[in-house]
């Protein structure tokens, strides 16, 4: 689909004003916002799609990592050292997911704003160079006399609006979330704890020599969860009616299975190959 024959201003709204004190009534109109209760405020939040993807990350990392390490300790036929070194690599685990996604979010916003300054300079300094890159993202649908009305509309826009247009259709950024990056920090680490856990918990409810039990039980619930995450996750982007869409999500959750099997098996072997050569010496 083409573009829009005319760069589009975009639509500001400002905040409205403070009502200023006076004489009769010197404390000052308090914003809607502070005089919300924590309770409101909790029920009109509403999670950013950078969200819900650090939610979906941690929670399908952290639901197929501590398994398949669970998996492979159960070689060593104790309930207690499963669940030491499972617990060891889901705290582990989740420090580094949610470091990780905090330094993710800060280097996204940190190349942003350079970008950004990068191109409010050239604007500035070099507007023949700014002209070439208006004409380079119109000049694939071969309308020169559009383009040519399109470079003189954009030299109309201010500095602001400019930069904006350059890196949504030149650099194709668009602008960093505006929720904190610990939010995303916070996020991904308690997706991975909480995804993780769920393995772990048939180990904690046996005996110390019952492994191959938990083993079997913790199989049958992470298989549940993947099978379940796997067409949520996949019906969440497709849609749910319609065969396809059925079609779809069931390979998707048969793909999230076959990721979990496939960890766990190569835990297992690589424990497995590591307790054989021990013996061997």
């Amino acid at each position: 689909m083409e573009p829009s024959t005319s760069i589009e201003l975009e639509s500001q709204t400002l905040p409205p004003q403070v009502a200023s004190a006076t004489s009769t009534s010197p404390t000052p109109t308090l914003h809607p916002n502070q005089q919300m209760s924590l309770l409101q405020r909790l029920r009109n939040f509403k999670p950013s799609s950078n969200n819900i993807k650090d939610a979906v990350i941690g929670v399908s990392d952290g639901i197929v990592v501590p398994f398949a390490v669970a998996a492979g300790l159960t070689d060593y036929g104790n309930a207690k050292v499963v669940v030491s070194g499972g617990l060891a690599e889901l705290f582990a685990g989740a420090i580094s997911m949610g470091l990780g996604g905090l330094l993710g979010s800060k280097s996204d916003s940190l190349e942003y704003d350079c970008k950004r300054r990068e191109i409010e300079t050239m604007i500035l300094s070099d507007p023949a160079e700014t002209a070439l890159l208006v004409e380079g993202i119109w000049s694939p649908y071969h309308t020169p006399a559009l383009t040519t009305a399109l470079v003189a509309e954009f030299r109309a826009l201010p500095l602001q609006q400019q930069t904006n247009y350059l890196l949504e259709h030149h650099h194709h950024l668009s602008p960093p979330s505006t929720s904190s990056p610990w939010i995303s920090c916070i996020t991904l680490a308690s997706g991975y704890f909480i995804g993780g856990f769920i393995p772990l918990i048939p180990y904690l409810c046996v005996k110390q020599k019952q492994v191959l039990l938990a083993l079997f039980c913790s199989i049958g619930v992470v298989v549940v969860c993947l099978f379940a995450f796997g067409w949520v996750k996949t019906g969440s982007v497709i849609g749910w009616k319609g065969r396809r869409e059925v079609r779809m999500g069931f390979f998707g959750a048969v793909q999230m299975v076959m990721l979990g099997a496939f960890a766990a098996g190569a835990a297992v072997g690589i424990v497995k190959g590591i307790n054989r050569g021990q013996k061997g010496i």
